[in-house]
């Protein structure tokens, strides 16, 4: 992060960015602009609307310096098991509130960006997460959601000891019927096949497991179809 160790490097790169294809103003759509009223701004030159480069962004009426938000999307990105509100508060000095929402604005633009979907290797399973209810044990519904959890796999190799999960995704299912298990399928994996095929590839990929070969067809282990394509967990 020593690319932005100030606001003016910030403010820098989010012009660069922002309008790197041109100014467009929002107000009037006009495309000619001139420098705004402060450095970086730009200035539409029909209806004058000034706009700076932090607006309609994440970092827009911070009540922080910019650069520490710069360096908290930084974190909230690339932490594989996230970051706590609370931590973000003690390392940045700022309130745990302030640091909650700023992570939330984080969040929801992370997910507003498509999905990537899995490749080569994948194992799925389905489980139902939801708290405690009286009389509803283990599987039973209740008012839990039903969600499949795919990941990507690199298995070892002869030069590796062990594997290591690359990618991962979840979804919620309607049901644990076939086409639903299909549906998502489609949804997070890339290989070019039917996802019967995927599913129904389970078998064989514990067999060749088992005798030490490898294939690059995904191994959906906890997931089959038989050949009649009735579901079996």
């Amino acid at each position: 992060m020593k690319q932005f160790h100030d606001s003016r490097s910030c403010h820098a790169y989010l012009s660069d960015e922002k309008w790197a294809r041109g100014f467009l103003c929002r107000k009037c759509g006009h495309e000619a602009s001139v420098k705004g009223k402060r450095t970086f701004h730009r200035r539409c030159q029909k209806c004058l609307y000034d706009e700076s480069p932090t607006a309609h962004t994440i970092f827009h009426k911070l009540k922080f310096p910019i650069e520490h938000a710069f360096a908290m999307a930084y974190l909230l990105s690339t932490m594989r098991k996230g970051v706590s509100s609370c931590e973000l508060a003690r390392q940045f000095g700022i309130h745990q509130e302030t640091a909650w929402f700023f992570k939330r604005k984080v969040q929801r633009a992370l997910n507003s960006f498509p999905r990537a979907k899995l490749k080569e290797n994948v194992e799925a399973d389905e489980t139902f997460i939801g708290g405690f209810e009286p009389l509803k044990p283990g599987r039973s519904k209740g008012n839990k959601q039903l969600v499949q959890v795919c990941i990507e796999v690199e298995y070892p190799t002869h030069g590796k000891r062990r594997g290591k999960i690359k990618n991962a995704d979840a979804r919620v299912l309607k049901d644990a019927s076939t086409n639903s298990i299909k549906e998502a399928l489609d949804l997070t994996w890339s290989m070019k096949m039917p996802s019967s095929q995927r599913m129904a590839g389970a078998a064989t990929n514990r067999q060749q497991t088992a005798n030490g070969t490898t294939s690059n067809t995904a191994r959906m282990e906890p997931i089959s179809v038989s050949s009649t394509g009735t579901y079996s967990p």
